[in-house]
Order: structure tokens, then sequence, then C-alpha cells
């Protein structure tokens, strides 16, 4: 969806009309939401899913899920912030945390899939807030440069 309604956007150029806005929405608010909604669900979907309680877990590999937390935890703090879906996307980080706490919390040092996704989406909040503090507020990496 972001990608046919930006198409759609480029094929129509700039303008201010009512067309101009609902490809707007579309483009920029509603895909980007459902997108970021999706990733949401998908990673709830896996950490909340029944565990065999009898089942030995594989053992812990932090020296492949640490790298893998930077690469999901800063592309999806990237994603959310650059779409615009800063208010949906860190209120789920924070509801998925407490809730992995809340419900998880003998999983988070023994289940990889666990540990990957509440530290991929630790490592997200920290840069959320970081983000906050520097700049005051959510803007969007492209709003934020200077004059060419």
């Amino acid at each position: 969806m972001p990608l046919s309604a930006n198409s759609i956007s480029n094929l129509f150029g700039a303008g201010t009309t009512e067309v101009h806005e609902l490809i707007h929405f579309y483009d920029e608010l509603l895909s980007h939401y459902l997108w970021h909604a999706g990733i949401l669900g998908l990673s709830a979907m896996l950490v909340f899913a029944p565990v065999d309680a009898g089942a030995k877990p594989p053992p812990m590999k932090r020296a492949v899920i640490l790298p893998g937390v930077l690469l999901y935890g800063f592309p999806f703090f990237v994603a959310v912030d650059e779409g615009g879906g800063v208010p949906m996307g860190l209120l789920a980080v924070v509801v998925l945390l407490v809730g992995l706490l809340l419900a998880r919390r003998r999983l988070l040092r023994s289940h990889n899939l666990i540990s990957f996704f509440f530290a991929g989406y630790l490592f997200a909040l920290v840069l959320f807030v970081i983000w906050f503090l520097v700049t005051g507020g959510f803007p969007e990496f492209s709003g934020m440069g200077g004059s060419d």
C-alpha cells in the first residue's frame, strides 16, 4: 500500500485538492499505520504464543541475539519515526515490553525468540527516548535536513 499510494502521488504531482489530500492520507498515514501494525502484531503473536512447558529450550545464543537486536530495534525505530507512526509504535513498544515482563519474565533469559524481541523493543524504546531528548519531540528524519 505505501508503494502504490506513493506511485499515485508521484503521478498526480504536487497539489492541494481533495484528491491530493486523500492520496496523502493513504500514502503517509493509513499505509504506514497498517505496515507498523503488521510488524507489531506478528511480534506479539510470536512472543505470546503458547510455549511447551516440558520442552527444553535451545541454548541461548547471545552472540547471535545481540547483533539481531541491533538490526531489528534500530530499523523499527527509524521506520516508525520516519513513517509518522510514533503514537502507535511507541505505545505498542511499551505495552509489549510490559506484557513480556508480566507474562514471560521467566522465559526472557532462556527463550531465544522472546529474548530477541524483548531486547529489540527495549533498544527501540531507548532510541525513542534519546531522539525525544535530543530533538524535543519526534520529528521525522527527512524533515531534519538543513538547506542544500
